[in-house]
Parts: structure tokens; sequence; C-alpha cells
């Protein structure tokens, strides 16, 4: 684990204290740097901040004899046959990546190559790779030590963080206005949650609510109430929500994302959600088509 610049401190409760852990698993996703050039590949793996190689392969280019033939015919054909095997390459590294990516190996990925050969090696990346590529950039493979790999990986994703937590707040708040695809304040986020709309929790490092759990069904309710509305059961006091938000995420696979204070987090309450769908929209939708 990376060290985590807070204090330490001692929690007795009825559950494990995760929420140190969700600073951890937002900031720090399973990354992947392939460094590729015209004949090799080397493929990393950054995780907490450790580093390992996982595998390397090398594809060596054809020989071909110093005679240009007629009017260069041999050399110009040399010359393509080359590039094909350097596409085939390519191709066999993209192949690679798409692998790991259906089994999940990497959440995250940056590539290293040459300026000069990233557009033909993009070409070549499948949906599912690009869709987890934050970037690319420029490198000569054989200088590159695995210092200097994580180095360009740890500017490359702290941009690419950035980006992304920016993107989820504007999507959420714009979906809360426009009755879309997201929620804010405590009580809504909840409700979506139990309902399973929520695709991702988005809050600040600092976010604390008091809230109410069910002692019967699990129900959380921002309003102090001594009895469950759910299912009528006693309710028993949270000073913290997230003690049982960041464990109920968990463990039905909801994201959760911590983001820097802002103005407009700050002004929802410091803590939204984005969803799946929207159940209430849907039932609207049926009762206006029936």
């Amino acid at each position: 684990m990376p060290p985590v610049a807070s204090p330490t401190k001692l929690f007795v409760n009825r559950r494990f204290h995760l929420r140190p852990l969700a600073a951890v698993f937002s900031e720090h996703p399973r990354l992947w740097v392939a460094l590729v050039d015209r004949q090799s590949a080397r493929f990393l793996e950054i995780q907490f901040e450790q580093l390992r190689e996982l595998n390397t392969f090398t594809s060596p280019l054809s020989r071909h004899g110093r005679s240009d033939g007629y009017a260069g015919y041999n050399a110009g054909h040399a010359e393509r046959h080359v590039e094909d095997e350097v596409r085939r390459h390519f191709r066999n590294v993209a192949e690679f990546l798409k692998a790991a990516a259906e089994r999940r190996q990497f959440e995250a990925l940056v590539i290293g190559c040459q300026d000069v050969n990233w557009p033909v090696l993009e070409q070549q990346l499948h949906p599912y790779v690009v869709k987890r590529l934050l970037g690319h950039f420029s490198a000569e493979i054989g200088g590159m030590t695995q210092e200097m790999a994580l180095s360009q990986a740890r500017s490359i994703v702290s941009d690419a963080l950035q980006q992304h937590h920016q993107t989820l707040v504007r999507e959420a708040l714009e979906g809360a206005r426009s009755k879309g695809r997201g929620v804010t304040g405590l009580r809504r986020v909840l409700r979506a949650a139990e309902l399973g709309e929520v695709e991702c929790i988005i809050m600040t490092p600092e976010y604390s609510a008091h809230a109410v759990e069910c002692t019967n069904c699990g129900h959380l309710d921002s309003h102090t109430v001594p009895y469950c509305p759910a299912c009528g059961r006693k309710t028993r006091e949270l000073s913290d929500v997230c003690e049982a938000l960041v464990p109920t995420a968990i463990r039905n696979n909801i994201g959760l994302v911590l983001v820097p204070p802002d103005e407009a987090m700050d002004r929802v309450g410091n803590i939204a959600a984005l969803l799946r769908f929207r159940s209430d929209r849907n039932t609207n939708e049926l009762l206006a088509a029936s």
C-alpha cells in the first residue's frame, strides 16, 4: 500500500473502517505502461507506487541483401516488406493489450513510443484498450529505465485524473439540473443507491454527515428517524454516513471517486452521484406510452 498523508487513528466499531481506502483506490488505478518500438515491446505494471516488469517480446525485422536491383525495385520492395513487418508487430502488441483488457488486468494504460510510430500503433488499438488509454509519451525504448517510465506515467495519470474528476462532477451536476443521469445531496444519493441507479458516487475527501441505518434491512436515511421508513424496525445513528456508504458501494460494485473541494461541489453539499439510469423517468415514460 502507498503511504497516505493522514494521522494514525484507532476506530472501534461494528464494521471495518474502509473510508481511507477510498482515497487510495480512487487515486491509484492498476496501471500498465507499454514501451513499444518497431521491433520490441515491454510491459510494466504500476500499482500503489510499486513497479514490476510483466512481459517483453521482440519481432526482429527480416534481413535483406544490399542490392537495390533494377531501377531500385528491390530496395522499394524490401522497404514495403519491412513496413508490413512493423505493422504486424504493432498488431501483435495491440492484440496482447486487448487480451489483457478483456481479462481486466489493468484499469488504465499509458504508452511510450517514438512520435513517428504513434499514429501507426494507435490505429491498431482495440476500442477496449482505447477506453483505458490515459495518454502516450515520446520514448526510446532502449534507453528507457523503469524509473523514467514511472515518472512519465505519474505525470500523465495526474493530469488524466484531474480531467476525469472535472468531467464526472460536471456530468453529475448537469444531469441533476436536467433531471437526467445525476443527483446531488445526501438524501438523493442514498435513495438512488438503494434503487440500484448509481454508477458512481462522487464526494470530497473530508465529506461527513450524520445519518441513521436500519438494524434490520440496512436502509440508510439522512433524516434521524427512530424507526425505518422501509420496514418499521429500529434504526441506529451514524456519526459519519460514509462508514456505511463506502462498504455499500464496494458491495454493490458502485464506483467511488474522491474529488478536490470546489465551489460547485460545496453548493450541492459535497456529495453527488452519476447514474446508470433514472427509474422515475423510466416510469414516467412507460405511463406516457400506455
